[in-house]
């Protein structure tokens, strides 16, 4: 019996210390199979090391030694035992995996021998790290990394171990990262120089090698993708959210994997329910339209949604779009501060513990004007009674926009009817348009105050919205106009008075001349005077003759 199990030991040993290579796990070309093992040089060794690499994360990793690791006397042959180890239970179980089986795994058989371990790790608890655990780590490793740790920067962790062959679990990660697979390694493991010749290696690195889950929300326009723009109150606005489907190791259940869409807007946007569509991208990047595997909430129906999607329905897909559509309200802030939505990802990034979230923003931006009615002749004098609309680029379409309440002390905006798009200077001599894109414009007087004349042409106005180093609106804007006299300016600005300052308004005076304006040629007004001057031209004639008649018979 004893040489049975002897016979099976040495078996099971060149097994696991040619095995080293498990799927997601360790680089292999650092360490090549073979079915030869090395004699050991030095059987006074008891220790060895495992290093653990991993870029972007500074991860936990516990190890469970699975088998110890020994040279009979005056052998110079490594076998391995689980008697001494906390898996003597599992491994004397009937259901536990023959020797002759795991010699011939194939890598998906690897990877279900790896989730049977970490289940009857966990037990009943099924939650590896726990005091509940049936057992408990041999050891514990953490990465670190000098400085800020990116994406790309390479974290690293070093344990010292007693040879052996250890299951490695990672639990705990950060950044947008996905747990690794747990993954076997044997510590000392072969290695082979480029001379053939094969010696036992008691320095082990292991590579983890996982991806990040990427994410993205933009604002649609047209075959570009931005995240700012800028549109007029009432607009529709078009986003799209891509973000990748994580994957996981055998081991970790569907239904324990959470995988949630959201999006939170500004009072500013009002969400569009029917225009929500979510597609699965395929490995081709073909799509797919889901109909089910989610449900979408909408506890704030008008302002944010939240997609719940169920993680083995989804699975086998690359990525998941959601295409929605919000309208730009009359609630919309005007100027730089603008009007943000949060796309938000939350995915279970360690199937043990703990959840990511991942977030981004898109920017809407929206301006306004502030016209000042004023004397020509004293523009501390500011007129009220003045009527204006705003045209389009061509001069002509009035359009309808947004303005100042004046009877509101917050100043809400209140839309204009678009049948009759006209706003009249208040008390102050302010009208305002709110709700404008960048662009060119232009302001029609359409009567004057009581006792000015009427403007002799349009006032061209240009809203710019400025950049940042991306090329896109940053909230940022200058406004210039030009007055019917050739005079072109550029406007002043209203401000946040707290917080940090922001541009508000363009605001810009408008000088009114006194007096009456003479209709243009060809006028009635004009056609009156005319006819006026005659008449007087004539009555003169009449009263003439009238006198000179009178005088005759009187005989003068």
């Amino acid at each position: 019996m004893k040489i049975i199990k002897r016979s099976g030991a040495i078996l099971l040993s060149l097994l696991f210390v040619f095995w080293i290579v498990p799927v997601n796990a360790q680089d292999a070309k650092n360490y090549i199979p073979s079915t030869d093992q090395p004699s050991v040089s030095d059987s006074s060794i008891k220790q060895g090391t495992l290093t653990i690499t991993k870029k972007g994360s500074t991860s936990t990793f516990v190890l469970y030694k699975l088998f110890s690791m020994s040279c009979a006397n005056g052998s110079d042959t490594y076998t391995y035992s689980s008697d001494d180890t906390n898996f003597k239970g599992y491994f004397s179980q009937p259901s536990a995996p023959k020797v002759s089986d795991i010699k011939n795994y194939t890598a998906a058989q690897m990877t279900s021998f790896t989730k049977d371990l970490h289940n009857y790790i966990a037990g009943a608890d099924k939650v590896i790290g726990t005091a509940d655990d049936v057992v408990q780590p041999d050891s514990t490793l953490k990465l670190s990394a000098s400085g800020t740790v990116t994406e790309d920067t390479l974290c690293s962790g070093t344990a010292t171990l007693d040879l052996g062959y250890y299951l490695v679990i990672e639990t705990s990660t950060t950044g947008a990262r996905i747990a690794s697979d747990d993954f076997v390694v044997s510590v000392p493991s072969v290695v082979i120089d480029s001379s053939g010749n094969k010696a036992w290696n008691y320095h082990v690195t292991a590579a983890c090698k996982d991806s990040t889950v990427t994410f993205n929300k933009k604002i649609v326009e047209g075959e570009k993708r931005v995240s700012s723009t800028t549109k007029n109150i009432g607009d529709i606005v078009d986003y799209e959210i891509l973000a990748d489907v994580p994957k996981y190791d055998a081991s970790v259940p569907d239904d324990t994997v959470k995988y949630e869409l959201s999006d939170t807007m500004c009072d500013g946007l009002t969400f569009d329910r029917d225009s929500l569509v979510i597609l699965g991208i395929n490995d081709d990047d073909s799509t797919t339209t889901l109909t089910s595997g989610y449900t979408v909430e909408s506890p704030t129906a008008s302002t944010t949604f939240t997609i719940n999607f169920t993680y083995a329905q989804i699975k086998n897909y690359k990525a998941i779009k959601v295409l929605y559509s919000a309208r730009l309200n009359e609630k919309a802030a005007i100027g730089q501060q603008g009007n943000d939505n949060t796309g938000e990802l939350i995915y279970t990034n360690n199937p043990n513990k703990s959840e990511h979230h991942e977030t981004r923003k898109t920017y809407v931006y929206t301006f306004g004007i502030n016209l000042l009615k004023v004397d020509s002749e004293s523009q501390n004098t500011r007129l009220d009674g003045a009527t204006f609309e705003l045209l389009g680029a061509d001069g002509t379409t009035p359009l309808a926009v947004y303005t100042y309440d004046s009877s509101d002390p917050t100043k809400s905006v209140i839309p204009l009817d678009s049948a009759n798009p006209s706003v009249t200077t208040q008390k102050g001599g302010s009208a305002y348009f709110l709700g404008v894109k960048d662009g060119t414009y232009y302001i029609h007087e359409i009567s004057a105050p009581s006792g000015y004349q009427l403007l002799s042409g349009d006032i061209a106005v240009t809203i710019k919205a400025l950049t940042g180093a991306d090329g896109q609106p940053n909230g940022d804007f200058t406004c210039t106009y030009t007055l019917p006299d050739g005079t072109s300016k550029t406007a002043n600005y209203t401000q946040t008075s707290s917080g940090p300052i922001l541009k508000i308004l363009a605001t810009f005076m408008v000088p009114n001349t006194k007096g009456f304006t003479l209709p243009g040629t060809g006028g009635m007004g004009t056609k009156i005077f005319t006819l006026s001057g005659i008449g007087i031209v004539v009555l003169g004639g009449v009263m003439g003759l009238l006198y000179f008649r009178k005088k005759e018979k009187i005989g003068m």
